[in-house]
């Protein structure tokens, strides 16, 4: 009968072991900080890196270009031209209609002026 007791003792203390180890495994892997939680987490801070990596190069090129057309006055009458349509004195401009599927439109390097 003391054997018994025992036994259901140590059965009791094995079932809690085994409780309290999986609900702390479980925690430790799923909670609010856990392992799932920390991949994330790393997996969240390598894309936001790569963003910021592309972004710092955009940025860069940008402002090689700002440098640039700050200082060639003839990038900024081609661009002043192209964007903005300006044309110089004595220009005549030939623009031809469009056709009516975009598929078959012309790109607008193909248009001359005269």
């Amino acid at each position: 009968m003391l054997m018994l007791k025992i036994a259901a003792k140590k059965k009791l203390w094995v079932v809690t072991y085994v409780v309290v180890v999986c609900v702390t495994s479980a925690l430790v892997c799923f909670g609010s900080n856990g392992f799932v939680h920390l991949f994330k987490m790393k997996r969240e801070l390598y894309e936001l890196t790569k963003k910021n990596y592309e972004l710092t190069r955009e940025n860069t090129l940008l402002l090689r270009k700002i440098k640039l057309f700050s200082s060639n006055r003839v990038l900024q009458e081609e661009a002043i031209r192209k964007e903005l349509g300006w044309i110089k004195d004595g220009e005549i401009v030939i623009d031809f209609p469009r056709k009516s599927s975009p598929a078959q439109e012309m790109p607008s390097e193909f248009y001359h002026r005269y």
